[in-house]
Order: structure tokens, then C-alpha cells, then sequence
């Protein structure tokens, strides 16, 4: 099954617009290998994601417009018959 991972950037302050642009350089793309950095280590955790099927679409917004326009952002790029939404801002 075909799946397409959008993430949003609402313009965090947390480091996930710097963390996406990192790890994806030239935006949507398949497959992917990421590097996490874990809390407790503090070192890399690297991670591949080598399925064809699997799509990230990273949007990023100039400034902060709230989660409603995050997900419109996310809505406007679906394709697919099925969504699932997760807030990643410790909610």
C-alpha cells in the first residue's frame, strides 16, 4: 500500500524546520534515510526508510498561522482515500 507522510512546519521553534530541511534537501521524495537525534543518548540514531511506497512531503509556513491553516496546509496536499492526523507538539 501506497502511503505519503506530509509534514507540516508551522514555523516551530523547536528545530523540526531545520531537522526536515536536513533531512530532506530536495522536499517530497521516496524513500529516505533520516538521522534522529535521541534525548537520552544524545547521539545520532540513523534510519532508513528504503520502501518505495512510502512518500515525505515536507510544507513549511513563513510564519506561525495556527493549526487550523497546518491542517489545510496538510489537507490541500492529500491524494489518498484514507488521513490520519498527528499534532507533533507535545499534544
Amino acid at each position: 500500500m501506497r502511503k505519503t507522510i506530509i509534514v507540516v512546519d508551522d514555523c516551530s521553534t523547536d528545530g523540526t524546520r531545520d531537522w526536515l530541511k536536513a533531512n530532506f534537501p530536495i522536499g517530497a521524495r521516496m524513500g529516505a534515510e533520516i538521522s534522529i537525534r535521541t534525548a537520552t543518548e544524545g547521539s545520532p540514531w540513523r534510519r532508513r526508510f528504503n520502501d518505495p511506497q512510502i512518500t515525505i512531503q515536507p510544507r513549511y509556513h513563513e510564519r506561525n498561522r495556527g493549526k487550523g491553516a497546518a491542517r489545510r496546509t496538510g489537507f490541500a496536499a492529500v491524494r489518498g482515500d484514507v488521513v490520519v492526523i498527528q499534532d507533533a507538539d507535545l499534544e
